[in-house]
């Protein structure tokens, strides 16, 4: 951010990428960006793939095959051939080969992780499931409740 401050007058500029981005990533791709990040999340992938999330509050995107489309936008419409479509609708609306490839973005970490994070879990999960597992995996009890509680799972 940049803050320009002539006398009285204050402008402020912040970077921002606006647009529509569509990012491809496989499973492999999330498990390794949310690695480290919150125990239940992890496992929750584990066992759960896709379902593991709250896949509904990601407007727009979609899985197709094994992999999940992540769609980020602005909500500004994009032009397609001469027709202006709602960003949010462009998966459903249109095959993967007839989007524009300049909307496909490089997978990035940190979008994977703000829209993979433990409070993005979905209600459907069983808690006592993904305990269990991390459990028998050797995880210790006290890490399993501190990222539950972190995840807003427990109180």
């Amino acid at each position: 951010m940049k803050i320009i401050n002539h006398r009285h007058d204050l402008s402020i500029t912040a970077a921002s990428s606006p647009g529509t981005s569509i990012y491809i990533l496989s499973p492999q791709d999330v498990e390794d960006a949310i690695r480290g990040t919150n125990l239940i999340a992890e496992e929750a992938f584990k066992l759960y793939r896709w379902d593991a999330f709250d896949l509904e509050s990601m407007y727009g995107s979609e899985v197709v095959g094994n992999d999940f489309y992540l769609l980020k936008t602005d909500g500004n419409y994009i032009n397609i051939d001469g027709e202006d479509v709602d960003p949010e609708e462009l998966l459903a609306q249109y095959e993967i080969e007839d989007i524009p490839e300049y909307l496909f973005k490089e997978k990035d970490d940190s979008v994977i992780r703000s829209n993979f994070s433990p409070y993005e879990l979905s209600k459907k999960i069983d808690l006592n499931e993904i305990a269990l597992s991390l459990l028998q995996s050797g995880f210790k009890f006290t890490s399993i409740v501190d990222d539950a509680r972190d995840a807003d799972m427990i109180d």
